[in-house]
């Protein structure tokens, strides 16, 4: 997909900076592993953790 295409598809992604992009996924990676690193999680607890946010 092009960066044309990609604008298009989703105009609010290119709206942060990279600093911000690496905040954020650095606060979802602590996230994930606070919840145990597991891909498979039960819904209660995904629901409970975003309760916080």
């Amino acid at each position: 997909m092009s960066d044309n295409e990609k604008t298009a598809l989703y105009p609010e992604a290119g709206t942060g900076s990279a600093a911000e992009a690496a905040q954020g996924m650095a606060e979802m990676s602590k996230k994930f592993i606070d919840m145990g690193a597991n891909v498979y999680v039960e819904a209660d607890a995904v629901k409970a953790s975003n309760k916080v946010l």
